[in-house]
């Protein structure tokens, strides 16, 4: 299955390793969280889904990307479960 990342950006559940708040990610005094994000805008890895006037809103890890998306963590959050289930059923 894959989930949507917004505008018309997706990528497949069973590569993601985390989704978090955009905000909660650097807010919390963790340097490792900017060091991280840092280092894989330097090696071409990190993905905006975003237009220009956009807010983002949830960065997802991915196996081999960051991606930095406009939709919610709690969305992103609540589709990847549905897409969970549905395969656990």
């Amino acid at each position: 299955m894959f989930l949507h990342l917004g505008n018309g950006v997706s990528v497949r559940t069973r590569d993601v390793i985390a989704i978090y708040d955009y905000m909660g990610f650097f807010i919390k005094d963790v340097p490792e969280n900017k060091r991280y994000l840092q280092r894989c805008q330097k090696e071409g890895r990190v993905v905006r889904t975003n237009t220009e006037k956009e807010l983002i809103k949830s960065v997802v890890v991915t196996i081999d990307k960051v991606y930095l998306s406009v939709l919610s963590s709690t969305a992103l959050k609540k589709r990847a479960q549905l897409f969970y289930d549905m395969d656990n059923e």
